[in-house]
């Protein structure tokens, strides 16, 4: 179970470190970086299908800013103008109500924030530069807009979570052994489980490779063990409660301080 943790949350901070922000250097071509950032997220973690869209809220003085999106990422490709789409609804509120104002001086710290939305499957920091602005830290990078990760969770579920299983249990004489459920605020909703397993099967030398395949859960379905587990570890980056106004306003959020390896990390 520790291994499966370890290994999850090393992909996440992989993600937020491959995309980290760089001062200046996503301004121009912004779709260029971009397209670099993914591709070595796609050689480092081999689940490059994770991310599903990458978008960039420019801001604009005195008007309303635009929402950009980076397409073909994997090649030569363009930067267009998208609307927003109703699942990002909650990420744009939480930009008008909570976020940095446009040329807001940022310390070194803020600019590697990462907030995660779990109803959008959306991750954002702030895009930064060196902008002239009237702001009373001058040293400090100016915020110019937000850079959203639009995650794909069936692939997740489906791809990315099975995979961490079949190679940490599928292979072993207890592999076939376990069932990991994953719960969300209490309730459980998805069970991991080995397939292809056969009662008959007595070879515990080398016993043959497993998949693992999950499955949706119901609290009313009879398959949920009646005990309670032999382990259980939280996946999460923080244990600090979200701020009221936040929770009820566009739900949990949760921040996340990621910097390069050779700086401090707070979480």
């Amino acid at each position: 179970m520790r291994l499966v943790v370890e290994d999850l949350e090393f992909k996440a901070w992989l993600l937020l470190g491959v995309f980290r922000s760089d001062v200046d250097a996503e301004l121009a071509p912004a779709e260029k970086y971009y397209r670099q950032r993914l591709y070595m997220w796609h050689e480092l973690s081999q689940h490059g299908p994770a991310v599903k869209r990458i978008l960039v809220y420019e801001m604009s003085a005195g008007k309303a800013g635009r929402l950009r999106e980076v397409t073909s990422v994997l090649g030569p490709g363009s930067f267009n103008t998208v609307p927003w789409s109703e699942d990002l609804v909650q990420v744009r509120r939480y930009i008008e109500e909570y976020g940095f104002p446009r040329g807001r001086g940022v310390k070194a710290r803020w600019k590697g924030t990462w907030v995660f939305h779990p109803g959008a499957m959306a991750l954002l920091r702030p895009i930064v530069a060196h902008v002239p602005s009237s702001r009373r830290k001058s040293e400090w990078p100016a915020v110019t807009g937000y850079l959203i990760l639009k995650l794909d969770w069936a692939y997740v579920r489906d791809r990315l979570i099975p995979d961490t299983l079949d190679r940490l249990f599928a292979r072993g004489p207890l592999g076939r052994a376990y069932t990991l459920d994953f719960v969300l605020d209490g309730d459980r909703f998805i069970r991991y489980g080995p397939a292809g397993v056969s009662d008959t099967e007595e070879s515990y030398i080398t016993p043959p490779a497993l998949s693992y395949l999950r499955s949706r859960l119901d609290e009313t379905d009879a398959s949920l063990p009646a005990t309670t587990p032999d382990q259980s570890a939280a996946l999460m980056f923080s244990q600090q409660e979200v701020l009221n106004p936040i929770r009820q306003q566009i739900g949990a959020v949760q921040r996340i301080w990621a910097q390069r390896i050779t700086d401090s990390v707070e979480v």
